[in-house]
């Protein structure tokens, strides 16, 4: 082999094996994430700029951490491009196409064990977690699944999800049934602002030959609901092969519609073909039509049928396990293709496409938007439009024929359109949210809001100027009504995004907390203020405190006392300890050695043990963000001196953590020897505990107290020693 081969071979191999997911993390780390339903759920997935992972959720049955797909379920499969923030799945959160698709949502997921498996190029990378319940849920839905004796009723998942208009954001709360075939699911957040909600098997998973009933169920959410059951049917397996008449054709719709009634709605059941043209999907007992599509292509009917009413029938039933062999053969043709609007909105109306020698006719309908697309052969045609009582004619033409259209071979002809002015101009369509996401890096209480708007061209009114969207305003639900929470101005643009306050922070204390909004679009003069349907977001502190400074450390004795200085930050929480018996220790992936709201530390009874100890402080906000470690310190840097002496001052330190459920920490500070009560108290000022009744020596005290017997609610702790008294709240959050 001569160099420059050599180095082509280079080239390539290097190429390759770069052009592939090289990392995948969930909330950080690729093994061992624990998240609580409701909190946030984030992965992480580094592969080459603008690239598409092709993503896979697993539930990892038999918790070995690894997929074995005879074992373990799979839930999920969707994809994620890097930059996007449309997909199958999830977006990009970050919308660059950087090399990471960072992604994060509420953890609505079953509690379960999991595992994440992201691939690019062929190879892919894997990351577990587990997803712990919630301890207090805001609301819970309940049932059984039942079926025949075959029916394996242990892990199948059941989802609900809002069962209304709008919406980007990923709202859902699911749970896997147990081996009975019962499940619970815990929902989170403000479910009840989200009204109604739908209930069903979800769809994303395989359920053999077993067809739940009814589909789906919605109802208003509020506290408990119990009895949302679910009865499994034998179905039948239809199968076969879609061809383009010489190779299989992937990519094909093989669909039923119901014999009885082949147009009454709905998308049927069905399957998309693979690389071998191959699909099977299940239907429950009944009479059906298979119909084949696929955009460009020719559609047909089994078996060899051109239309429904010439087409043979299924017949499915319990006792018929399989259909095989429903094969069908769609032909490439040309297409003609365009868009139907009134006054430049689109609108459903009839299409009529007509070979100019009459040999031919082509019949089809716009979708909602106004466009369509018919497949014919080749020639010339006539294309006519009928919208309510008008039919016009390609080009604008109000009596026939038309201008000609002619196509060849499998060309496509397009822009094809029609717009009618029948009757009163329509009000155009309002915006639309896209999505509702946290803004990174701030204290929270901020989202961005993203909406697309249609508007069409400045409308002609008959009078004065032509009308057109001027602004946008944004509008935000706070206690029963919209308040006004910004103003965007037009620029003409198809998609919009502001900054909007929200009302609440989502924080580890109070979980996923959401708020609404909608988006309204005022026109010249305020001829038409068109609001969006409501969508929901949250917000989310990802800012970190700031680093803790000034560590120092004394020995008390045979105590050794870490200090630093307090946090600066509104919103921290609580100061985490590490140790260790090695210098420069990483805190990344370590249980804190202890946790205090104090600015100091007594690790008692470490001098003189001969064993050095090294120390980093880190700080804790309310929504979990932890700061960068401080700077060590260890317990051999100072003498045996007697630097810290008792309490110079009595102190009623506020309980840690709090909220709290069931169990939380009070200290105390005595200056001088005291008889001591420490009691707790309900709000009607009932004594509930007694937690502390005798005479103590000065020192610092820590006493704990366990609500595990008490309902959620405030409760007050009172300290009476010598003249001093105190009293302070504490929050019993289940």
């Amino acid at each position: 082999m001569n160099k420059s081969n050599l180095l082509l071979c280079l080239v390539l191999l290097v190429s390759v094996s770069s052009a592939q997911v090289t990392n995948v993390t969930v909330n950080g780390v690729q093994t061992g994430a624990s998240i609580v339903q409701g909190s946030l759920l984030s992965w992480q997935i580094s592969l080459p700029a603008g690239g598409t992972s092709e993503n896979v959720l697993w539930v990892d049955v038999n918790q070995n951490t690894t997929v074995d797909v005879g074992t373990d379920k799979q839930l999920f499969v969707f994809s994620q491009t890097d930059g996007s923030y449309s997909s199958d799945g999830p977006g990009d959160n970050d919308g660059l196409p950087n090399g990471v698709i960072n992604t994060s949502f509420v953890a609505g997921l079953a509690p379960a064990k999991w595992i994440f498996v992201a691939k690019h190029n062929n190879v892919s990378m894997a990351a577990s977690f587990t997803i712990t319940p919630m301890s207090s849920p805001a609301a819970t839905i309940s049932g059984t699944i039942s079926g025949p004796g075959g029916l394996n009723k242990a892990n199948i998942l059941v989802e609900a999800d809002p069962d209304n208009e709008g919406g980007g954001d990923m709202i859902f709360w699911h749970a896997l049934t147990d081996s009975s075939g019962n499940y619970t699911i815990n929902m989170g957040g403000n479910p009840s602002q989200l009204n109604p909600w739908r209930v069903r098997i979800s769809r994303e998973q395989d359920l053999g030959v077993y067809v739940p009933t009814p589909p789906d169920t919605a109802f208003n959410v509020a506290g408990t609901h119990t009895g949302v059951n679910f009865q499994f049917i034998q179905g039948t397996v239809i199968s076969g092969t879609v061809t383009d008449g010489s190779n299989p054709l992937e990519g094909a719709d093989p669909h039923t519609h119901d014999a009885l009634n082949p147009f009454q709605g709905g998308d049927g059941f069905r399957d998309v073909t693979d690389a071998d043209g191959k699909y099977a999907f299940v239907v429950p007992p009944g009479k059906w039509f298979i119909h084949f599509t696929k955009d460009h292509y020719f559609d047909q009917w089994w078996n060899n049928r051109s239309n429904s009413d010439l087409a043979d029938t299924i017949f499915a039933s319990a006792a018929v396990d399989s259909v095989n062999n429903v094969d069908g053969t769609i032909v490439l043709g040309a297409a003609i293709q365009g868009r139907v609007t009134n006054y430049g909105m689109g609108v459903r109306a009839n299409v009529q496409v007509t070979r100019t020698d009459n040999q031919q006719t082509y019949f089809n309908s716009t979708s909602d938007n106004g466009s369509y697309s018919v497949t014919v052969n080749p020639g010339s045609y006539y294309v006519s439009f009928m919208y309510q009582d008008r039919t016009i004619y390609y080009d604008g033409l109000s009596s026939p024929p038309g201008d000609v259209v002619t196509v060849t071979e499998t060309g496509t002809a397009s822009n094809i359109d029609a717009d009618f002015h029948v009757g009163a101009p329509p009000p155009p369509p309002p915006p639309m949210i896209i999505d509702i996401r946290d803004v990174p890096n701030d204290q929270g209480k901020r989202v961005f809001v993203r909406w697309r708007e249609f508007a069409p061209n400045p409308t002609d009114v008959g009078d004065g100027p032509p009308v057109g969207v001027e602004k946008y305003s944004i509008w935000r639900w706070d206690a029963g009504f919209w308040t006004f929470a910004g103003e965007v101005p037009s620029t003409h643009d198809s998609v919009y995004s502001a900054i909007a306050p929200t009302l609440f922070d989502s924080t580890i204390t109070q979980g996923q907390r959401w708020t609404r909004f909608r988006v309204a679009s005022h026109y010249s003069y305020n001829f038409y203020v068109l609001k969006s349907p409501v969508d929901s977001g949250y917000s989310m502190d990802n800012l970190a405190p700031g680093t803790p400074g000034g560590v120092g450390g004394s020995a008390n004795g045979n105590n050794f006392v870490v200090t630093w200085n307090q946090s600066e930050d509104e919103d921290f929480r609580y100061f985490a300890v590490y140790r260790s018996t090695t210098s420069d220790f990483g805190v990344e992936g370590m249980n804190p050695y202890a946790m205090t709201t104090d600015r100091t530390y007594t690790d008692a009874g470490v001098i003189g043990t001969g064993t050095t100890y090294y120390y980093k402080i880190t700080a804790y906000d309310f929504s979990g963000n932890q700061s960068p470690a401080s700077a060590q310190i260890s317990s051999g840097t100072t003498g045996v001196e007697d630097t810290f002496g008792p309490p110079q001052e009595f102190s009623l330190k506020q309980n840690y953590p709090n909220p709290f459920n069931p169990s939380t920490t009070i200290a105390y500070d005595l200056a001088e020897e005291s008889f001591v009560t420490l009691k707790v108290y309900n709000t009607l000022g009932q004594e509930v505990a007694v937690l502390v009744q005798k005479q103590q020596n000065p020192g610092r005290y820590v006493v704990d107290f366990d609500g595990k017997n008490l309902p959620t609610g405030l409760y007050i702790y009172r300290i009476t020693a010598g003249n001093h008294t105190e009293n302070r709240k504490m929050n019993l959050v289940k």
